[in-house]
C-alpha cells in the first residue's frame, strides 16, 4: 500500500507543479520584465520565421531566430546572423560576413506578404546599430520610401 500511495502522492505533486508552469505562463505581463522582453513564449520567436521569396528577382530569404539568408538565384547563399529582433517594433539587427552590422525594419505581415528595408548598413558596432534612429516611409512599400527606393516584398513559399 505504500508503494500505492507513494506512486499516487508523485502523480498528484508532479500534476501540481504542471498546474502551476501552465498558469504561471498563461498569466499577464510581468512589471519586472526587460523593457522590449515579449509578453508570450511565441513573441519570443521572429515572427519573420520562414522561407519567403521573391520571384521578381528570383531571390529565397529564410529566416529564423538566429539567421537570415538570403539567395538570388543559383549564386552562393549570403547569411547574415541576427543579433537582436523586436517584433513589436518590427526590426531585426544582423551582422554580415564583413563584420559589420545593419538594420532592417518590416512591414507587419498580411496575406502571407511583409515588405522589408534595410535602413542602416555597415556600422562598426552591434550598439551602432541599436542607436540608429533612420527610419523609412512605409505608407507606399511598393513605390518608394526605403532610400529613394522601393520596399522589398517577400512572400511565404
Amino acid at each position: 500500500m505504500t508503494k500505492r500511495w507513494s506512486a499516487k502522492a508523485f502523480e498528484l505533486t508532479a500534476m501540481a507543479v504542471a498546474f502551476g508552469f501552465l498558469t504561471t505562463a498563461c498569466g499577464g505581463q510581468d512589471d519586472d520584465a526587460d523593457e522590449g522582453a515579449p509578453d508570450t513564449p511565441a513573441a519570443t520567436h521572429l515572427e519573420l520565421t520562414g522561407s519567403w521569396e521573391n520571384r521578381d528577382y528570383m531571390q529565397t530569404d529564410v529566416i529564423d531566430d538566429t539567421s537570415w539568408t538570403t539567395t538570388f538565384g543559383d549564386a552562393d547563399p549570403l547569411a547574415s546572423a541576427i543579433e537582436k529582433y523586436d517584433n513589436a517594433e518590427n526590426y531585426v539587427i544582423y551582422s554580415g560576413s564583413d563584420g559589420t552590422y545593419s538594420r532592417i525594419v518590416w512591414t507587419d505581415i498580411a496575406q502571407d506578404s511583409f515588405y522589408f528595408c534595410t535602413v542602416a548598413f555597415g556600422l562598426a558596432t552591434l550598439e551602432d546599430a541599436e542607436a540608429s534612429e533612420k527610419t523609412a516611409d512605409d505608407s507606399d512599400p511598393e513605390n518608394g520610401g526605403c532610400g529613394g527606393f522601393a520596399w522589398t516584398k517577400l512572400t511565404r513559399q
